[in-house]
């Protein structure tokens, strides 16, 4: 294989996650985005996310960039749950629940739990017509043409959305919330991030 195709796959892959990332765009309004964004901006307590395999992995990433930005939030893995984490839920939290098929074995096992403790449900799935989309209080679905490897299996587009979804809704709440650069800098005082915070806080301080 030579430079000139080994190129080639890779702006196959990045076309195809451009292409879908623009068509879940256009149809955000009937998707269920805003419904999403008003429920996880309601709640009182935790945004709990939980997902399994990929979809588990992008789950900790939204929770991460949500804690961060002044949604507190924390990823519950579907089985652990069961297994007694389910006792790190509480009576004000919202669950946003994330499999791409809508029904995926252990998300499935996991709802009854939830629906018994009466606790609001978000669901961010392929298909909205899913078990887990029609099982929760909002669902957020989009639709992908196909995944970017030549036998449509890879998990590759599907996940690109669903993390893009995330950041979406990460940065939606944000500004909801009307949360600044200091307020980011006092929940990420480390790394390069906090350093070019501090020294932009500091700036700041001194022109005024």
């Amino acid at each position: 294989m030579d430079k000139n195709e080994i190129l080639r796959i890779g702006c196959r892959v990045l076309n195809r996650e451009a292409h879908a990332l623009q068509q879940i765009s256009a149809t955000l309004a009937q998707d269920g985005f805003y419904e999403a964004v008003r429920l996880l901006h309601n709640t009182l307590g935790h945004i709990v996310i939980s997902g399994v395999g990929k979809s588990g992995h992008i789950g900790r990433k939204i929770s991460s960039c949500l804690s961060s930005t002044g949604s507190p939030s924390y990823f519950l893995h579907p089985t652990e749950a069961q297994h007694g984490d389910l006792g790190m839920l509480a009576e004000n939290d919202t669950v946003l629940l994330i499999s791409y098929s809508g029904k995926t074995r252990e998300i499935l096992e996991f709802l009854p739990y939830l629906q018994q403790r009466r606790l609001p449900i978000v669901s961010l799935t392929g298909d909205q017509s899913s078990p887990l989309a029609k099982a929760a209080d909002v669902s957020l679905g989009f639709v992908i043409e196909r995944e970017a490897c030549s036998f449509d299996i890879v998990p590759t587009v599907s996940t690109c959305a669903t993390l893009a979804l995330g950041d979406a809704l990460t940065i939606a709440l944000m500004e909801l919330n009307g949360f600044t650069s200091s307020d980011f800098y006092s929940n990420h005082p480390s790394g390069n991030l906090g350093k070019v915070l501090a020294d932009t806080l500091d700036n700041d301080l001194f022109e005024n």
